[in-house]
């Protein structure tokens, strides 16, 4: 039986291996011969074999050796394999092909892996997405604050504009100091500061309101400046004041006393006029007796500072003694102009005593200019030049006033005004009072044209040519 078995050398991809066949064998059998031989799977199954020529083998003397497809490669099948192994001469592969199990197994495998991988994918891209919409979401916010904020630097430089183009037009230096003041604390407020657009737009109404005022010279420069400062620092009463009565459509003549009335509420308390019973106490007693309204404020260490440097002015004989202790219970008042221009002339690099004396005195000269008496130098102080002025003359001459036109108060508010200005000689102010109590027609003309276009500087131009017409007739 040896002589007729039949060693075939195989190989496959991986392994080689020799085995002994002999005629007669079942194909299970040789399949799992080989199967073992090249330590292939179980689900692998051998389908036959590959059989490629090769002449240096010492078998090609068979009896094969002479024909015409002895050198093409030949596919042998297992079955033909088990009944002639003498056909496997030569390179012998193993033809291996997985079961249909496996095959669906494999499938199955694989398609769960595409599903995982197609998951793992996805999940990829969701994360990278929302990543990338967390970067653009960050990015985006802050361009917007970027945005707002250069907004908001925008909004708050044109009310400091606004404010500086008000305080310009006036002719005072103590003024323009509280407002350029208030421009520049606008500039370095403006980032910290929360204010939207309509509030804006609110703000800019209120101011041009006020610069209306000023401009008719219906509301004295120290009130406008002290209105100024409420309506940027968004007062609630004076907001809801101011709105209501320019929702109600209020006349501009009302305003001049609805705005002082403002201004003193919410700058100064406001004080009453000594009566005439008092008359004969000098002004630093009824200065005095003011200040005993407002006594219950703390004094601090800056107070004390002020009334050193207006006390060093005194005694480089700059100021007055009656400058001074004027000053002093103005600052013991905590009047805002003055602590304005003191902090001012502290916070200055180039301190100019020169400066600081022409703007406190200019301050003592508005109370005391137009007042003869020392009742109507305390009255100013405690209420004010412009209310002082008119309440006391109307007290002095109410025969006079009874009964006259809302034009020949306003008018005479004017004149106290220009002449305080020093536009108008006490001469010429003393002609034209004269003219508007008689209701002169040529004033009363010329007021109404002044009331439709709002030009002060053409009646003051009118007034002065009124005047000197006068004098030279006399």
């Amino acid at each position: 039986m040896g002589s007729d078995v039949t060693y075939v050398e195989l190989s496959d991809a991986s392994s080689k291996a020799t085995i002994g066949l002999y005629a007669g064998m079942k194909p299970q059998e040789l399949e799992l011969l080989v199967r073992t031989a090249l330590q292939h799977p179980k689900h692998d199954v051998c389908c036959g074999f590959h059989v490629t020529h090769e002449s240096s083998s010492s078998c090609c003397v068979n009896r094969y050796k002479n024909r015409p497809s002895a050198g093409i490669p030949r596919l042998v099948p297992l079955s033909v394999a088990c009944d002639v192994p003498q056909v496997l001469v030569g390179h012998v592969s193993v033809l291996f092909v997985p079961s249909a199990t496996f095959r669906e197994v494999s499938k199955q495998e694989t398609e769960q892996s595409q599903q995982m991988l197609h998951s793992f994918q996805n999940d990829l891209k969701s994360a990278m997405l929302r990543h990338f919409e967390h970067m653009v979401q960050c990015k985006t916010n802050q361009l917007d604050d970027l945005e707002s904020t250069k907004q908001k630097v925008l909004d708050m430089e044109q009310l400091a504009k606004k404010v500086v183009s008000i305080g310009m037009k006036s002719s005072r230096p103590q003024v323009q100091i509280q407002i350029l003041a208030l421009a520049d604390d606008i500039r370095r407020n403006c980032k910290c500061r929360v204010i939207n657009y309509n509030k804006v737009i609110e703000t800019m109404k209120l101011l041009t309101m006020i610069e209306n005022l000023l401009d008719k010279h219906m509301l004295s420069e120290e009130h406008g400046a002290n209105l100024l400062e409420l309506i940027v620092n968004e007062d609630k009463v004076l907001w809801n004041t101011l709105q209501s009565h320019r929702n109600d459509g209020d006349h501009l003549m009302d305003w001049n006393t609805i705005a002082k009335r403002l201004s003193a509420f919410g700058c100064e308390p406001v004080k009453p006029i000594p009566s005439k019973k008092n008359k004969g106490k000098s002004p630093r007693k009824g200065i005095k007796q003011g200040s005993c309204l407002i006594k219950r404020r703390v004094r601090n260490t800056a107070g004390t500072f002020d009334v050193d440097i207006v006390t060093s002015l005194h005694a480089q004989h700059l100021l007055t003694s009656l400058e001074l202790d004027i000053i002093k219970a103005l600052i013991e008042q905590e009047d805002f102009q003055v602590l304005q221009i003191l902090r001012v002339f502290k916070q200055s690099d180039r301190r100019d005593v020169k400066i600081l004396r022409d703007a406190l005195v200019s301050i003592v000269e508005e109370i005391t200019m137009e007042l003869g008496d020392e009742e109507k130098a305390a009255a100013a102080f405690a209420r004010g030049m412009d209310d002082a002025v008119r309440e006391v003359n109307q007290m002095e001459d109410s025969d006079k006033y009874s009964g006259s036109f809302e034009w020949q108060r306003h008018l005479s508010f004017l004149l106290g005004q220009w002449q305080a200005q020093r536009q108008l000689t006490s001469a010429d102010v003393s002609v034209l009072l004269q003219m508007v109590n008689q209701r002169h027609n040529l004033l009363e003309s010329a007021y109404e044209v002044f009331a439709g276009d709002g030009d002060a500087n053409e009646l003051l131009d009118t007034l002065q040519r009124v005047a000197k017409k006068n004098a030279a007739a006399d």
